[in-house]
């Protein structure tokens, strides 16, 4: 194959469009930094350093704080199989009322 003599375009450009091009690129990170700052999600939250070792009693606040947790956990357990409940009681109550509505329906068709 025969190479063609196309030269490549040439990456010069004139200094008064580069300086505009890194102007705009200023301006657009500077505006993008205000409104994270405007967010306030530029705020850190700190690792809980734990319990330290010295700390007298150490064990029973642990226990402690494990039973909080595993209580948590039930409750929330709880209320999921409430909320299951609620939704199965009120589907079966809804098809009720709908079953109710059909038949009051078909005897006054049959009764015309």
């Amino acid at each position: 194959m025969v190479k063609s003599w196309t030269r490549k375009k040439s990456k010069r450009m004139p200094a008064r469009k580069r300086f505009k091009i890194e102007k705009k690129v200023r301006e657009h990170k500077r505006k993008v930094r205000k409104e994270a700052k405007a967010k306030g999600n530029s705020k850190k939250l700190k690792k809980d350093p734990g319990i330290p070792n010295l700390y007298p009693f150490k064990e029973q606040l642990l226990k402690q704080m494990e039973e909080r947790k595993k209580r948590s956990e039930e409750e929330k357990v709880q209320r999921k199989e409430q909320a299951k409940r609620r939704s199965l009681q009120g589907l079966q109550n809804d098809a009720q009322k709908r079953t109710r509505e059909f038949e009051k329906k078909v005897r006054e068709m049959q009764f015309k």
